[in-house]
């Protein structure tokens, strides 16, 4: 808040698994196109992913 204009600002969290750095930069410039921002974060963590059809 400024003031007296109070300002709201919307976040978007999108995850991606099995992916290549390279991909993700790219998907990051399609976003930043998109939502008219200067930047975006990207983190990252790294995980072991799998598929688990349990009980069959």
């Amino acid at each position: 808040m400024h003031g007296d204009t109070v300002y709201t600002e919307y976040t978007l969290v999108i995850y991606l698994s099995d992916t290549t750095a390279e991909d993700v930069h790219a998907a990051a410039d399609e976003l930043i196109e998109k939502f008219y921002q200067s930047s975006v974060l990207i983190q990252a963590n790294h995980t072991v992913t799998e598929f688990c059809s349990c009980g069959n």
